[in-house]
């Protein structure tokens, strides 16, 4: 059983994170949901299967914003067969997003500074990548035992 990740301080964050863009820790392929999908399907057959915690929304290959259960859960069940995820995501340029080459260390403070567990990645507009917090800190013990100090 592996052990938790211990919080690390802010120079520790640094020292292994600063100057490091987040191209190298985020992940490349990102499951998006079409913008036609109703709800109650994305529920029953995506949210259920894949459990991620946000999902990216296309509309004819491009990105319009992004849905998580919150955003569903806002809406009466009873309406879930008539919604579709276009009329409960989060507009894009409501969402937070980050660029591949941005530093990581600097991402990391974005996402404790705004409670964001996740961030978006964008190239000139096409999403190429996800970030999470757990990615951040989970590259981040790692360095921290095997890159010396």
């Amino acid at each position: 059983m592996q052990e938790p990740a211990k919080e690390p301080d802010a120079d520790e964050a640094r020292r292994h994170l600063a100057g490091r863009p987040v191209r190298e820790i985020m992940a490349h392929r990102v499951e998006t949901a079409p913008a036609d999908m109703r709800l109650d399907t994305f529920v029953n057959h995506r949210l259920y299967a894949t459990r991620h915690g946000a999902y990216p929304v296309v509309e004819m290959d491009r990105l319009i914003g992004v849905v998580e259960p919150a955003n569903i859960l806002s809406i009466d069940r009873e309406r879930w067969p008539q919604t579709t995820l276009a009329e409960v995501c989060t507009a894009l340029e409501l969402t937070p997003c980050a660029a591949p080459d941005d530093d990581a260390f600097d991402i990391l403070q974005r996402m404790r500074n705004e409670d964001r567990p996740r961030m978006l990645v964008l190239e000139r507009g096409v999403l190429v990548g996800i970030v999470t917090l757990d990615d951040l800190l989970e590259r981040l013990a790692l360095a921290s035992r095997f890159e010396p100090e």
